[in-house]
Parts: structure tokens; sequence; C-alpha cells
């Protein structure tokens, strides 16, 4: 299961680097492409520290619907992107 998750998440990445790269000027590809790549290093890390807070202090079932409201969020946000390139 956790590798389905994984593979989802490395999915949704490469999603939004197309996203950025459609959206973004020719000129500044190596940029959005370096950035797409970096970034979600410091967000794994974050997590990994929230979430096992979040277990510690409450309980797993806290940490899941926590999750799933972010996503949810993220979700939402993307949706209200206006310019769709694909």
């Amino acid at each position: 299961m956790s590798a389905l998750m994984v593979g989802l998440a490395v999915n949704c990445n490469h999603r939004v680097a197309g996203m950025l790269m459609a959206m973004g000027l020719e000129s500044e590809h190596s940029l959005y492409l370096g950035l797409v790549r970096t970034i979600p290093g410091f967000f794994v890390l974050m997590v990994s520290l929230t979430g096992g807070a979040i277990i510690e202090s409450v309980s797993y079932p806290a940490m899941f619907l926590t999750a799933l409201g972010l996503g949810l969020a993220g979700v939402v946000l993307l949706m209200s992107v206006k310019t769709h390139p694909f």
C-alpha cells in the first residue's frame, strides 16, 4: 500500500512539473525543473516530523484526517488555476 502511495505522489509531482513548464517561460525551464525536484524534499521532511508529532500527541486517526484535509486543500488549490495548459 505504501508503494502505491509513493507512486501516486511521484506521479503528481511530475504533473505539477509539466504544468509549471507549460505555463512558464522557456528560458526558465531549468529553474522550474530544479525547484520541482528540490522543494518536495523539504516537505517530505516536514510532513514526517509533523505526522510523528500528531501521532504522539493525539492519535493515528487524527493524523489521517489531517492528511486527508490537506490533500483535499491541495486538489482545490490546483483546480483553482485559471490557465489550464493541457
